[in-house]
């Protein structure tokens, strides 16, 4: 059993590859595609992130375990990492742009503190889902089984967590100053 975990471990980076492939290529457009569009970029990769995590609890909710193929995750996973990858990107920049220049440096020590915080409190609360409603009984493949059960009250809460987020993003200014752009300085004379 010792020796599979290594192959155990290399499937499960296999199945949510398709989730990191999609961040790298929704990160390297989003500046071109915020600049473009504002906000609605960013509303834009939180609806594909709640979206493929909604397909991936439908996947786990209704098809049966024994019937799962990794296959059926790639699309759902592509685009929810596309959606991340668009909006994580020129969030900083966004939410920055609602406070004053000289609040620039506080808002975003503020802000990586309340990501590191919120991600942990997420991986809190979801993981409590998936191990507090686990419930191995005895029989054949029990476990797999117990986690067939829990997956998909899990995956929920992490749909509502992206769908709150989502709704979230509305919050943010429409439009942020370009990269590059000239901005106005406060110029003090010689004396």
């Amino acid at each position: 059993m010792h020796s599979e975990s290594w192959v155990l471990a290399l499937q499960a980076g296999l199945l949510i590859m398709p989730f990191a492939v999609g961040s790298i290529f929704g990160a390297s457009q989003s500046d071109k595609l915020s600049n473009r569009y504002g906000r609605l970029a960013l509303n834009a990769g939180l609806a594909l992130v709640t979206g493929g995590l909604f397909v991936v609890f439908l996947i786990l909710a209704y098809v049966h375990p024994v019937d799962l193929n990794r296959w059926y995750f790639l699309p759902p996973l592509f685009a929810g990492g596309v959606g991340s990858g668009m909006f994580i990107a020129p969030n900083a920049r966004f939410i920055v742009s609602t406070v004053h220049r000289e609040d620039a440096g506080a808002a975003s020590g503020v802000l990586g503190t309340a990501q590191r915080i919120g991600s942990a409190v997420g991986i809190a609360v979801i993981g409590s889902v998936l191990f507090g409603t686990l419930h191995v009984q005895e029989g054949p493949n029990a476990v797999a089984n117990a986690f067939a059960q829990s997956a998909p009250e899990a995956m929920a809460v992490s749909v509502v967590f992206a769908f709150v987020a989502f709704l979230l993003s509305f919050a943010l200014p429409k439009y942020t100053p370009q990269h590059g752009a000239p901005q106005t300085m406060d110029v003090v004379p010689d004396v």
